[in-house]
């Protein structure tokens, strides 16, 4: 497996993990709401139960956005390497590794730093098209690329 490949992976966990917790947030509220009995002071029951529908629909979008994102994710399996930078290469820089796909943050893979960026990040929509040994430059940070995976 290649280390395009492990990143790849390491991502698609990570998103996994993180709609995993989010059903099991949800199934919990659910319960809580089903379980809800009316007490006698009316307002504090209705009040109670409004605000776990709120935390609900709060956690429904969430788990809506990052299956968009897993599935974002999805598409860029299987990019090669090209000469010029596009959505779902892994760059090599002098500082850091980046993988171009979907806004993850960071993550590390064999003890080794990855940036996962989308394309439309300022940082991300720098390296689009460029090559190696060209440089990208953001918050005066230059990036100078040594592969692109």
């Amino acid at each position: 497996m290649s280390f395009k490949q492990k990143v790849h992976t390491v991502c698609t966990g990570h998103l996994d993990s993180r709609i995993s917790g989010l059903q099991h947030m949800l199934l919990e509220i659910a319960g809580a709401i089903a379980s809800e009995t009316k007490s006698t002071a009316g307002d504090k029951h209705e009040t109670t139960r409004a605000l776990m529908q709120l935390e609900q629909e709060k956690l429904h979008h969430q788990l809506h956005e990052l299956v968009l994102q897993k599935n974002n994710l999805e598409k860029y399996s299987n990019v090669p390497a090209a000469a010029k930078i596009r959505t779902g290469n892994l760059i090599e820089t002098d500082r850091v590794y980046i993988y171009l796909s979907v806004g993850i943050g960071k993550l590390t893979v064999e003890n080794i730093p990855v940036m996962v960026i989308s394309p439309q990040s300022p940082l991300g929509a720098k390296f689009l098209g460029l090559g190696v040994n060209q440089q990208a430059e953001m918050n005066g940070m230059v990036y100078v690329i040594k592969k692109i995976l």
